[in-house]
């Protein structure tokens, strides 16, 4: 399964995958340097390589013809390397694929180093359907690499006319045509050694490299190659004419050799030519052969076009202007220095290297990626070059994450690549940096790496997987980049795409042409931005900004009388404006233009940037050009200054220094001798300050008649007169006692009026000897000697002082006839005789348990000399010969041969156990390194053989501590062998020594499944659980836990009173529940109240309380009816355990009205629940008496009574009334009796909420009184 992302604003999609073959060609190896070719792996497993690791779906090697894909690669493993070449029919489906003879010759004919840059060049004719196929070749000639590639240094092979589309079964190597020639390989050679069929071209054909195919607008085949070597290069190109079926021969667009023909240096091409946007071009960068300089390898970026169809002439720089072609002078079309991008300037410290490509759209918009690295600051910044179409110079962003390849179709460039080894798309529309990620392949199949090839809208993305080793296969995708979608966008179009303008220009009106290629379609509005802000968006044709309303939206500053100036005028430097389109179906197009803001300052320049004059100058005249540039201007003045320090400020043109009357002021010595008869007028005496030897900066200040300036800079460099003095070589290496050492120094006079006086050479600031005559020989047979040589003739006694390692520091010290003198050195390095190989183990000292099964090892062992290989390693242990290994990797122990380290073997390469093993104790093991002259060098390791210890074992619990009746308890153990050889036999867990179960196979684990309840019986207090592991040995660990089991203790819980009196109608009412455990470790959870076994609410922490102000609801408890109510509290503990409270809540009737009361025996007393003779209710007049009391609601009374003091007789009557505002009804009384006693008890039955007691005569107080009801 493959999932991709196709984002919102693109529909690119992955149409199709193919696996194209099993088996591509891969190098698995190390990379191997100069110094190290001599060690690569000879074995088919492994493909040691030079450069890079990839040659299968690398290079040119992908093309399509009508509906069929071509790619070239090379057969895997090591063993096989073929050439192949396989087509896929998009159509049905199918593949075919042809192998050629030859095979991959590997870096410099070693078939045992692969070489990635042997690619296999593509190309199929639209015109006569032929297969061109140019390889594996890099720089060969005739005579380079001993021979090796003679009469075979080029690679090129061609089919039949029309094989591109013959029928699979058709499709076989038959289809290409053999090499007949006095020249070929043999009967089945299909390499030709030239293409234009003329062995006597094959000159033309000899040092090529990096094959790359096109195709021109008309369809003529084109191939470019490489010609030489890094740092002194050409690129090549020739021509395919289908009729006559015949190629060109290579013409140059650069000469190599560039020094010879004038330029400062010889340079060689890292870029590529390129067939786009109907024209042959060139880009790339430079590596020259000045070593002196800051740059470490490659240099700037460069970039020509040909507007001839065949490119053969008509070449240009990006401006369009002529270069030199062949080009030898690379400044011509240089557009950019990447290294002025970092801050090092030190030698060799600006590394360019990849990540470099570039593209032209087909509008012309042309874009270069590249990247350089500060290894000073160890900064690397990666950065986009472009020219959008119509603007005249490049502009360089860094806010680019990077890329090693850019794309074009259409108008879009395209980043395609891998992520996490998987493909991605982004896309941005030509002419800017503006990169979406279109496309994303999320979690499909990962890829080891690729090459795109685009045509026709598509990416062909040839890709090589990553399972696999010298053979991993190959797989195409075909990736639709949608731009059929572009052609139906809507179009806006700028009237220019570039522009410029003067700094405070009065009016910028651009009126944008918007329509849409579909019919039907009408355009909504244009949106305009300047520098990626919205300026306003128009919806109405003309679609017109900066017109007479609104002067200032373009940056003008206003033209017309009504305008006031624009205070945010645009400023000098170029400005972006895009204009984006939208259509009737929210479809959208864009367009840039590019305005130029031109300083009106004045213009000032020297006559050159650079100048270089002798020391001691006589005369030095500067003239600056200084124009005013704005029409009505004039020059006021221009000052000079020379290493910031001003010399003089010149009013009149021509604007002149150190003329005849002022010679001192540029540091000239002066030239009109006072020495004359008659003295000259002016004369010159000597300048007594001159400028001396080194660069001086000529800085001139031009200031205009409006007060603007501006600046210009010259460097002048004063050279030495002093003479040029050199060693035949900079460095030179010697071997201790070395025979002779003959240095002639060459010295030569700055001026033809001088001449050399007398050479000396030190050593290490130590005069040697001085030479006063040529040649300035040092060293030579009279003298051996003197360089520290031995000697070398028969004649030559042995030096007494040679010198032995270290380095010695040549200085020669030149002297003229003046007096002047330079000097240079040379650094001498004498080593010491070849050193023996360097020997080791992996480890010291190795630590094993007894009966180990495996003991493999490589030893390393490495010559320090170049020149020398190892040879072979021999193994000792305890002094005995174990095997002489003559084969790299020096490895021991291997499981063909396991019991040599003492081990008992492993895997199913072992028949038989080791009847030998080393045993308990210290081994000791030596390794023996001897190189190819003889030298040895031995490394020792130690050996231990410890006794097996039992298995490891520990709890995967800590320490437990429950409380009892806890319902479940689970233990585990980890349990690991000591080795890898050894079983865990059982695993035992004993409870304060009792076992509790054996178990004979993990997991190890107690108290679950099955065996649920086994641990639930532990008692109270401190217990042990202690778990045994028996290896397969015998040998037992155990380990130990504690678990502690709590006591369980019941909660407790209460009310702060029994039972709580109140009256009907309250309007508070608070209870507080004391709940707590008198265990620690157990709390109190929550504690519910009920009333009347209703669920009132619950409460989590103390304090228990309801009713009260912190209560969550104050009110909870109001509203309980007259009557007598219980009242529950439930305390619930952590462990579960419950207890209960009980009280009551007596709701009692309330008081509406009394008609009489003493104030120390109030009528309230009467429903306080106190019966005594102290809380009582008495009227402070003698009389009957009456009050009345409220039920709450209605009620069917059937009696009342009460309680008197000292159980005096009363008589009263019972009236009842359902409301206050009607008359009460008598319901009943009580008329005592002789013998009665209380409660003085009326029997009655009524309806009603309201009660009238009305007591008659004089009567006694009353203690308590209670209305009965149902």
């Amino acid at each position: 399964m493959m999932s991709v992302t196709a984002f919102s604003n693109a529909a690119v999609t992955l149409e199709q995958q193919v696996k194209i073959a099993d088996d591509g060609l891969h190098f698995n190896g190390k990379k191997l340097t100069y110094g190290t070719l001599g060690s690569a792996d000879t074995s088919v497993e492994t493909f040691d390589y030079f450069f890079g690791r990839s040659i299968s779906a690398h290079g040119d090697a992908v093309k399509t013809y009508k509906q069929y894909v071509f790619m070239t690669w090379y057969k895997g493993g090591k063993d096989q390397r073929n050439v192949m070449l396989t087509r896929y029919n998009t159509e049905t489906g199918t593949l075919a694929t042809i192998e050629f003879p030859h095979r991959h010759t590997g870096f410099r004919g070693d078939p045992n180093i692969g070489e990635s840059h042997n690619t296999i060049g593509l190309a199929v004719s639209p015109v006569n359907g032929t297969i061109h196929m140019v390889y594996d070749m890099h720089a060969y000639t005739q005579t380079n690499h001993s021979g090796k590639f003679k009469d075979d240094y080029f690679r090129y092979s061609f089919s039949l006319a029309g094989a591109a589309e013959v029928d699979d079964a058709e499709f076989t190597l038959d289809q290409f045509v053999k090499d007949t020639s006095n020249v070929s390989q043999g009967p089945d050679d299909y390499k030709h050694l030239t293409m234009t069929g003329n062995i006597a071209d094959k000159s033309n054909f000899s040092s090529l490299t990096y094959p790359k195919f096109f195709v021109n607008t008309d369809g003529t085949l084109l191939l470019y190659m490489r010609l030489g070597g890094n740092n002194n290069g050409a690129y090549v190109f020739n021509r395919y004419d289908a009729t006559t079926e015949t190629w060109s021969k290579f013409t140059k667009f650069n000469l190599n050799n560039q020094k010879a023909q004038g330029n400062e240096y010889n340079w060689g091409l890292y870029g590529n030519m390129k067939y786009v946007n109907g024209k042959l071009q060139v880009g790339f960068q430079q590596r020259s052969s000045d070593n002196n300089d800051k740059y470490q390898y490659q240099n700037g970026v460069y970039y020509a076009y040909s507007d001839h169809p065949e490119g053969f002439g008509d070449w240009k720089n990006h401006k369009g202007e002529p270069m030199t072609w062949p080009l030898v002078n690379s400044d011509e079309i240089k557009i950019f220095e990447p290294g002025d991008l970092v801050e090092t300037t030190a030698k060799n410290q600006v590394y360019i290297v990849g990540g470099f490509d570039w593209t032209v759209t087909e509008k012309g918009d042309v874009h270069f990626v590249h990247q350089v690295k500060d290894n000073e600051n160890n900064v690397t910044v990666r950065a986009h070059t472009y020219k959008p179409v119509g603007a005249e110079e490049f502009i360089t962003t860094t806010d680019f994450t990077g890329a090693s390849n850019i794309y074009t179709a259409g108008d879009n460039i395209y980043i395609i690549g891998m992520q996490n080894g998987r493909p991605f798309v982004e896309k941005a529309a030509g002419g800017t940096n503006d990169f979406v990620r279109v496309y994303e392949d999320t979690d499909g199949m990962q890829f080891d790496h690729g090459v795109v090839y685009i045509k026709d809208g598509k990416a062909y993305y040839y890709l090589m997987g990553k399972e696999g080793t010298t053979a991993k296969p190959l797989y195409l995708q075909i990736i639709d980049l949608d731009i059929e979608a572009d052609l139906n966008k809507p179009q806006v179009v700028f009237p220019q795409a570039s522009m410029s303008v003067n700094e405070g220009y009065d009016k910028l009106a651009i009126t944008l042409d918007a329509s849409s290629p579909v019919a039907g379609r009408t355009i909504q509005d244009v949106a305009l931005y300047i520098n990626g802000e919205l300026v306003r968006v128009d919806n109405s044709d003309p679609y017109l900004f900066g017109h007479g309303s609104k002067p200032h939206e373009t940056g003008a500053m206003g033209w017309l009388d009504t305008h006031e100036p624009n205070p945010n005028p645009l400023g000098v430097g170029t400005h972006l404006f895009k204009a984006i389109v939208t259509d009737s179906e929210g479809e959208t197009g864009e367009a840039l233009m590019r305005l130029e803001v031109k300083s009106t300052a004045p213009v000032v320049s020297f006559g050159q940037q650079n100048k270089t004059v002798d020391e001691g100058f006589e005369q030095l005249g500067i003239t600056v050009n200084a124009e005013p540039s704005v029409e009505g201007r004039t020059i006021e003045s221009v000052t000079l200054y020379i290493n910031g320090e001003e010399v003089r400020k010149d009013t009149s043109s021509p604007y002149n220094w150190g003329h005849k009357f002022k010679p001192h002021e540029t540091g000239a010595m002066g030239w009109i001798s006072c020495e004359q008869d008659p003295v000259p007028n002016p004369c010159h005496e000597p300048n007594p300050n001159p400028l001396g030897v080194g660069e001086h900066t000529f800085t001139a200040v031009a200031v205009d008649s409006a007060g603007q300036s501006s600046s210009a800079t010259m460097t002048l460099n004063v050279a030495s007169l002093a003479p040029t003095v050199s060693f035949p070589y900079a460095e030179k290496t010697l071997e201790e006692g070395y025979e002779k050492l003959a240095v002639t120094i060459d010295a030569q006079p700055a001026a033809d009026d001088r001449t050399i006086e007398s050479v000396t050479l030190y050593i290490n600031d130590e005069l040697v000897r001085v030479d006063t005559s040529l040649p300035y020989l040092f060293g030579h047979g009279s003298k051996p000697h003197e360089t520290g040589a031995m000697g070398w003739l028969d004649t030559h006694a042995a030096n007494p002082a040679p010198f032995t390692e270290g380095e010695y520091i040549f200085k020669a010290v030149a002297l003229d006839s003046k007096g002047a003198q330079s000097e240079a050195t040379m650094i001498l390095t004498v080593v010491a005789p070849p050193e023996p190989p360097v020997v080791s183990f992996p480890n010291d000292v190795v630590n094993v348990y007894e009966g180990f099964e495996k003991l493999n090892f490589s030893v390393q062992a490495e010559t320090p000399e170049q020149d020398r290989i190892i040879e072979s390693v021999t193994l000792y242990i305890n002094g005995e010969l174990i095997r002489v290994d003559t084969k790299p990797s020096w490895n021991f122990g291997h499981q063909y041969n396991p019991h040599e380290t003492g081990a008992m073997g492993w895997g199913d390469k072992v028949l038989t156990k080791n009847p030998n093993p080393l045993g308990v104790g210290e081994h000791i093991f030596e390794a023996v390194a001897k190189d190819s002259g003889g030298l040895e060098s031995t490394a020792t390791m130690t050996l231990v053989v410890n006794e097996l210890p039992g298995p490891s074992v520990d709890f995967a619990e800590s320490d437990v501590s429950l409380i009892e009746g806890y319902q479940q308890l689970s233990l585990s153990v980890n349990v690991e062998a000591a080795a890898s050889y050894v079983d865990v036999y059982s695993v035992a867990l004993y409870l304060n020594g009792e076992l509790i179960r054996e178990i004979y196979q993990g997991p190890y684990t107690w108290g679950a499944g099955d065996y649920a309840n086994e641990l639930l019986s532990i008692p109270v207090g401190y217990n042990t659980l202690t778990s045994v592991a028996t290896d397969s040995w015998g040998n037992q660990s155990e380990t130990s836990i504690d678990v502690e089991i709590k006591e369980l203790v019941l909660p407790e819980a209460s009310f702060e009173q029994d039972k709580l009196i109140t009256n009907v109608g309250y309007q508070n009412l608070a209870l507080t529940v004391d709940a707590t455990n008198a265990a620690s470790y157990i709390s109190i959870s929550q504690v519910d109240l009920y009333i009347n076994d209703e669920l009132i609410s619950s409460d989590f922490a103390a304090p228990y309380e309801w009713g009260t102000d912190n209560s969550d609801d104050p009110y909870e408890l109001t509203g309980l009816p007259l009557g007598v109510h219980t009242v529950k509290a439930v305390a619930i503990d952590t462990q579960g355990s419950q207890v209960a409270a009980e009280m009551v809540i007596d709701v009692k009737p309330a008081l509406v009205s009394v008609e009489s009361e003493s104030e120390h025996s109030p009528a309230i007393n009467l429903f306080d629940g106190d019966y005594s003779d102290e809380s009582s209710w008495s009227s402070d007049k003698n009389g009957t008496k009456s009050l009345v009391i409220d039920l709450g609601d209605t009620k069917t009374i059937i009696g009342a009574q009460l309680w008197t003091t000292g159980g005096e007789s009363v008589k009263y009557h019972i009236f009842v009334a359902n409301s206050l505002d009607e008359d009460f009804v008598k319901a009943g009384s009580h008329m005592p009796k002789r013998g009665s006693s209380q409660p003085f008890t009326a029997n009655f039955v009524a309806e009603g909420r309201f009660v009238k007691l009305m007591v008659l005569g004089n009567w006694p107080s009353i203690n308590e009184f209670e209305v009965i009801t149902e």
